[in-house]
């Protein structure tokens, strides 16, 4: 009974007034041990336990919400930092976008002067031929050298005008190959036969190697040509004056294999892979003063591909020449035997003709006239279209050669004015452009042929030589 009287006792919610109000508290009375009747009396205040608990639920929900804050300002953090990465790559990108535009405007100047010098290189002979023809005319050999030089000149404008053709072709996907079986022989030769008169005009020696039986590739003639012709005159401009230019052709593991050598000046080893880069150029202080549009070997690099070869640069560097390696797949026997090769044209015995030229330029126009009439036509010029409709009405030309840029109707307005015109005639179209669509467009004319400019008297008589006879 003494250890269950002597338990201690807990009150709890005891309310005590005080002076403003009351207060809850919790009373516990616990007997003292050895004490006798005294005991231990503890007081609670409730409030303040609730108001700590309180306290203690508002710190709480305070670092929740510092908390969310944080993760809030994290995500912020976050998202600032990767727009700003964003903005530095998108800074980075314009600036080599920057750094690409300006390269790309140097290379157009580099590339617009080297044009110039190309264009300028070859007339200043031809003036000079025609000063002499001018002068000399009673100097048979002088008039001969003169037109020579001339005829030259003006083949190396062609082929310049041809290849920057080539390249718009290229970059639009637009190079067509017309295949057949080809020895490669007879093109090098050719090639070779071409480049030689610039080889002796400095002095240089040009050495031709090929297997004495045939090395058939299936290729287009002319683009086969226009690959060797390519590198020859690559390898003799950048060879001084009596240096060392070699062809050698042989057949490597089912290969047409053509080298073409130099002594010039080499092209640095950094640089090998570049020269096949379209309008790289080798820099000038390497000694190639002679500079280059840096299409040509961008040029044979793709024709060569069409063909499904490959082409290769190899130096030792400056002063040690280079060498440029072209293989080809060969044809072999029996593929030979199922493709055919193409008929030779032979072209007729010119027959007199009654020939309109329609042609703006004057120099061109008379030109042809003369070259035409020396070949034995009657011909008749006019400048432009309404011109030519009403010389036309008088003449009756058979045959009539139009240029396609006149100044007041183009060339396929009056080819088809007169077809509608001079029963019978046929129309040649004279153009500065030659692909494929403009070809299509002289052909909804009517216009039997398309010539490109500049136009060889021989190419004009060949197109004569197919027309059908006059009268028929």
């Amino acid at each position: 009974m003494a250890d269950t009287a002597r338990t201690p006792t807990r009150l709890t919610d005891v309310r005590v007034p005080r002076s403003a109000e009351e207060r809850i508290v919790t009373v516990t009375v616990a007997p003292v041990a050895g004490a006798g009747q005294d005991v231990l009396v503890m007081i609670e205040d409730r409030d303040e336990i609730s108001s700590l608990g309180a306290q203690l639920k508002i710190v709480m929900e305070q670092m929740h919400a510092n908390a969310e804050e944080v993760e809030i300002a994290t995500e912020e953090l976050r998202a600032t930092n990767e727009s700003l990465r964003a903005a530095n790559e998108d800074l980075h990108r314009q600036f080599l976008e920057l750094e690409a535009a300006q390269q790309a405007n140097e290379n157009k100047d580099q590339f617009v002067a080297m044009l110039a010098h190309e264009l300028r290189t070859p007339l200043a002979p031809v003036l000079s031929a025609t000063e002499i023809l001018r002068h000399r005319s009673g100097d048979r050999a002088a008039v001969e050298h003169s037109a020579e030089i001339i005829g030259r000149q003006m083949r190396h404008l062609a082929r310049l005008v041809e290849d920057l053709l080539d390249i718009a072709r290229m970059t639009r996907d637009k190079l067509v190959l017309k295949t057949a079986p080809i020895d490669i022989r007879a093109v090098i030769r050719r090639a070779a036969a071409d480049a030689r008169t610039l080889v002796e005009a400095k002095r240089q020696i040009l050495d031709v190697s090929v297997p004495e039986t045939p090395v058939t590739v299936a290729a287009d003639d002319i683009r086969l040509e226009q690959i060797l012709a390519n590198l020859l005159s690559n390898a003799a401009k950048y060879t001084p004056a009596g240096g060392r230019i070699d062809v050698v052709a042989r057949v490597e593991d089912a290969m047409a294999v053509v080298r073409v050598r130099d002594t010039g000046t080499g092209i640095p080893r950094g640089m090998l892979r570049q020269v096949f880069e379209l309008f790289a150029q080798i820099p000038r202080d390497l000694a190639r003063s002679e500079g280059g549009l840096g299409i040509g070997l961008a040029l044979v690099k793709r024709l060569v591909e069409l063909h499904g070869g490959t082409v290769t640069a190899a130096s030792e560097g400056r002063g040690h020449g280079s060498e440029f390696v072209v293989r080809l797949p060969i044809v072999a026997a029996s593929a030979q035997e199922s493709l055919a090769f193409p008929a030779a044209v032979t072209a007729e015995t010119p027959r007199s003709r009654r020939i309109l030229v329609v042609e703006d330029n004057d120099d061109a126009r008379e030109m042809l006239r003369e070259s035409l009439t020396l070949e034995g036509h009657h011909v008749e010029t006019a400048g432009d279209g309404r011109t030519a409709l009403s010389v036309a009405s008088a003449f009756h030309p058979d045959a009539a050669l139009v240029d396609i840029g006149l100044p007041d109707m183009d060339g396929y307005e009056v080819a088809l004015a007169l077809r509608a015109k001079v029963p019978g005639i046929s129309v040649i179209a004279l153009s500065g452009y030659g692909q494929s669509e403009d070809r299509q467009r002289s052909h909804a004319a009517g216009c039997v042929a398309h010539l490109v400019k500049p136009v060889a008297i021989d190419d004009v008589q060949h197109a004569l030589a197919a027309l059908p006879a006059p009268g028929a």
